[in-house]
């Protein structure tokens, strides 16, 4: 008896932490992205077809046909742009961030880039990732 509780208890707690995963990350079609959120994919990724949007605890997450990636906040601001091996479009990418990568690594490009509060990570094309405070100053390589 005790086993058969333990079992029922424990086919409880798997149900209802697979039932708020699902709706934690769940699809919903593009018209239900933030404002912000629908002006930037239509901004850099014009060309791309939405293959998939989903809603989680802490924003939304969009895939491309191409297999690229972006990661918005809930209020549609972008938080992370990967873009595979793909170059990300350079209006994403802060300008004097820009040109450190173009000048320092002038055969490398900006595959991935992502943004917190304080500070921007960036992945290029070699596999070289840097990490720059809000003020654009380079506070770490990693080759």
């Amino acid at each position: 008896m005790k086993k058969l509780r333990l079992f029922a208890f424990i086919s409880a707690l798997c149900f209802i932490a697979s039932s708020a995963y699902c709706r934690n990350n769940s699809p919903i079609s593009r018209n239900e992205l933030p404002q912000t959120a629908q002006n930037f994919i239509s901004s850099y990724f014009p060309n791309d077809k939405v293959s998939s949007v989903k809603k989680d605890g802490a924003g939304y997450e969009v895939r491309f046909a191409s297999n690229a990636c972006v990661e918005f906040n809930s209020n549609g601001e972008w938080k992370e742009v990967d873009c595979q091996h793909a170059r990300v479009p350079k209006g994403i990418v802060p300008a004097q961030i820009n040109t450190y990568v173009t000048s320092k690594y002038p055969d490398a490009y900006i595959v991935e880039i992502k943004r917190d509060s304080r500070k921007f990570e960036v992945e290029l094309s070699n596999n070289t990732e840097l990490t720059f405070d809000k003020e654009y100053r380079l506070t770490n390589t990693n080759n």
